[in-house]
Formats: C-alpha cells, sequence, structure tokens
C-alpha cells in the first residue's frame, strides 16, 4: 500500500483519490494515473500569416517550382554566369591545383611506403644519393659559374612555370 498524502489518513467514505490524501493500492494508483495524463495532439493547425491570403487568391497552392524555374531562368539569360565565370577562375584554380598536388603527394607516399617495406632499398637508394651528390653536385656547387649556371637554370625553369 502506498500512502497518497502527506498525513497518511483514509478518508472516511472509502473513496480512492489521488488529490485528497489516502491509502492507494499500485494497480489502483497506475489506472488512475493512466487515466489523468493529458493526451498529445495528433496534429497542428497553424494558421497562415495576415496578408497570405491576398496573395494567394488567385493561384493555386503551391507553386514553389515553377517560382525556382522562373528565377533559375531568368539568371541564366542575364549573361550574370560568364561574369561568375571569369570572377570565379583564379579561385578555381588555385582550389584544382591544390587537389592535384594532394593528388601527387598521395602517389608520392604511396610509392614511398611500398620502396620502404621492399628490404635493404632504402639504405641503397641512400647511398646512390650520396654518391651522386659527391660526384656531381659537390663539383658544380663549388665552382662558381658552375653555381651562377645552375642558378640561372632554376631561375628560368620557375619563370617559365609561373608563365613570365
Amino acid at each position: 500500500m502506498f500512502t497518497a498524502g502527506a498525513t497518511g489518513q483514509v478518508p472516511a467514505s472509502g473513496e480512492h483519490s489521488l488529490s485528497s490524501p489516502a491509502c492507494v493500492s499500485p494497480g489502483e494508483l497506475l489506472n488512475s494515473s493512466a487515466a489523468q495524463l493529458p493526451s498529445v495532439a495528433s496534429s497542428i493547425l497553424v494558421p497562415p500569416l495576415p496578408g497570405a491570403s491576398e496573395q494567394q487568391a488567385g493561384s493555386e497552392p503551391g507553386g514553389e517550382w515553377e517560382l525556382l524555374l522562373s528565377k533559375w531562368q531568368t539568371w541564366w539569360t542575364s549573361g550574370e554566369l560568364i561574369a561568375l565565370a571569369s570572377q570565379a577562375r583564379k579561385p578555381l584554380l588555385l582550389i584544382a591545383g591544390l587537389l592535384a598536388l594532394l593528388l601527387v603527394l598521395l602517389l608520392y607516399a604511396g610509392l614511398l611506403a611500398a620502396l620502404e617495406s621492399l628490404p635493404l632499398l632504402p639504405g641503397l637508394l641512400e647511398l646512390v644519393a650520396v654518391i651522386w651528390l659527391v660526384r656531381y653536385g659537390g663539383p658544380r656547387l663549388l665552382h662558381r659559374d658552375e653555381r651562377q649556371r645552375l642558378i640561372a637554370a632554376l631561375a628560368s625553369r620557375w619563370r617559365g612555370f609561373l608563365g613570365g
């Protein structure tokens, strides 16, 4: 038995009410509380905005698709597409270049990972690089005329790459 209320007194009439303090069995508590639960509305009616009835008086409901199509056709025929494409050319080229660089770096990382998985190959490649640097790179960078030719060749390649 549960006591409903702070005083714990049972009414004299024998009625069990949840609003008055009384002893209530669990079954009665569940049945009475289920009957008193508020119900939830299954649909909500939203009134139209003021002035919306005058705007749609002559038209059928909906029409958003037709409105979107008419605006798109107006934009397409206005010629703003060409201006937008010319404005977006440099950022699009920059994004395309960054994506290409990312792709090349991913391929390069995959190639290096595959080469590194082969036994003895990383050590041999380092040895080849050191031999090349000692035999060809060192003398070319030590002599002034060779160094200036190398710098001029790199500068002309860079200007050719930039298109200048």
